[in-house]
């Protein structure tokens, strides 16, 4: 019915649908491809992101959130502003 396949060690059937058991080598074949694929997506996202305002959102948001302190609100939220100012320019 389907034909041989090195990565496949077995098959099952269970009324319609096909079961294949994966072999170790597959498997870590697959695992490999995930981990590149993995730093390849942490590589490219901030350089997809840089100068986005959404990341420096989290900044603004604390430093609104912070700026309603009366008296030492101001003061307070520099530091959050510096990140806001760092991310998006």
């Amino acid at each position: 019915m389907y034909p041989a396949c090195s990565f496949v060690a077995s098959t099952r059937y269970i009324g319609d649908s096909v079961h294949f058991r994966i072999t170790q080598a597959a498997r870590a074949a697959w695992q490999k491809n995930m981990n590149r694929l993995r730093l390849l997506a942490v590589l490219l996202i901030p350089i997809l992101f840089s100068g986005c305002g959404v990341l420096a959102a989290p900044c603004r948001i604390a430093s609104a959130g912070i700026k309603m302190v009366p008296i030492v609100g101001h003061a307070a939220a520099l530091p959050t502003d510096a990140c806001a100012a760092v991310i998006d320019p």
